[in-house]
């Protein structure tokens, strides 16, 4: 039998580990066995002299091996060989999502891009709570984006919770929600997870102000309680077209009856419609317009969306900076302010052109403009206002 397909067979091999990556409590190791890359996980040394630590180790592998979701890492195996205690997971092959968006700082001014990384999101951590399961640590080093097709693989339970397991007292502090930073275990649940993600999406500007703003609240009774919650406030309002439809239907409801209708005949009942030879019916009605507020606050919105690749660029281009320029390489606290004031300067630069250019194609009145000029300064304010915080410590370091 003829075949135009070809086949090339590959050695099968067991290779060494090749380390991946390094973090303050564990080694990850990329390990092929067969034709099959697997991540190996493994404890540092000084680590795996405490107990308290094995246990959330050990407690990682038994909620993983539970889990079989499309967006969350696959557990397979826990053992120890001659160099200790390991976890072998699935390999993959991507990075985390703070890198991800440092190589890729346009990537989220798309809303198509955004939808799917929440989307993809969401969805693990619905699977998560419908197992009752919390994951406890949502964060960007914990969200890994595959280069092949930009998905989502959640990874590291190691501080997650389910029935059967003591909780254990870990956090990431920039992204724990008040609760967990307090040890009130008795209000951590679902809502302590969408804490977190409420963080994650602020830090990528990933949703608007006000759905952020809730998932933020200190008080977790009054944050979105569930996941599906959340998604219902994400999904983008329609209200315009359901006054339309209301306003259709209303003139139907009044004109459609009486056309063509004999005056002697009876009027329909409530429930019934009569429709007779109407051919095109044409509805006048205005949409309803919206005030200045609420077209600021879509002007924001939008404009918030535009400039968050180029202030997550900054981000990442400060955060490299701290480190090669840390005070214990013996560099002086002026170079540092000296540096952040380039990173912000060209960035505000490049938000100023965006902004340009958006206020531009609106063709707003001389009374108007100003106001869209102001919404605009609030959101380069917003988004300069952590290297001012950072611009201060740097400021009072140097006293």
């Amino acid at each position: 039998m003829n075949s135009d397909s070809e086949f090339t067979a590959q050695p099968l091999s067991d290779s060494g580990e090749v380390l991946l990556g390094s973090g303050g409590t564990a080694d990850c190791y990329k390990r092929i066995v067969g034709n099959r890359a697997y991540c190996i996980k493994r404890p540092k040394a000084a680590w795996r002299q405490s107990e308290d630590y094995m246990n959330l180790f050990r407690k990682e592998f038994a909620l993983g091996i539970e889990l079989e979701h499309p967006n969350i890492v696959r557990y397979f195996d826990y053992g120890e060989d001659e160099r200790g205690p390991f976890i072998k997971m699935d390999y993959v092959d991507g990075e985390s999502l703070d890198l991800f968006a440092a190589k890729h700082p346009g990537y989220f001014s798309s809303k198509t891009n955004r939808k799917r990384l929440l989307d993809e999101l969401l969805d693990a951590l619905a699977y998560l709570h419908g197992k009752q399961m919390l994951h406890l640590d949502l964060k960007p080093g914990n969200i890994l984006i595959t280069n092949k097709g930009y998905h989502v693989k959640l990874i590291d339970m190691g501080f997650g919770w389910t029935e059967g397991f003591l909780h254990d007292a870990g956090f990431s502090r920039n992204f724990s929600a008040p609760e967990q930073l307090r040890q009130q275990t008795d209000l951590i649940g679902p809502a302590t997870d969408i804490y977190a993600l409420g963080k994650v999406m602020q830090h990528f500007h990933l949703a608007k102000n006000s759905v952020i703003k809730r998932c933020l609240n200190e008080d977790p009774k009054k944050r979105f309680q569930s996941i599906g919650a959340l998604r219902k406030a994400l999904r983008p309002k329609r209200w315009p077209f359901l006054v339309l439809a209301a306003v259709v239907v209303g003139v139907l409801a009044w004109w459609l009856p009486t056309t063509n209708q004999p005056q002697e005949a009876p009027a329909p009942s409530i429930d019934t419609l009569y429709i007779n030879q109407v051919d095109t019916v044409f509805i006048t009605a205005p949409l309803p317009e919206l005030t200045l507020e609420d077209s600021l606050a879509l002007f924001k919105d939008e404009l918030q969306n535009a400039l968050a690749p180029t202030f997550s660029e900054c981000d990442y281009k400060v955060d490299r900076m701290l480190v090669a320029f840390s005070k214990e390489a013996g560099y002086a606290v002026q170079t540092r302010l000296e540096t952040l004031a380039l990173y912000c300067d060209h960035a505000v630069t490049v938000g100023q052109g965006i902004i340009n250019e958006k206020i531009n194609t609106l063709h707003l009145s001389k009374t108007t403009r100003p106001h869209y000029e102001k919404a605009a300064q609030e959101v380069i304010n917003y988004y300069l206002r952590p290297y001012n915080k950072l611009k201060k410590e740097l400021e009072s370091e140097e006293q």
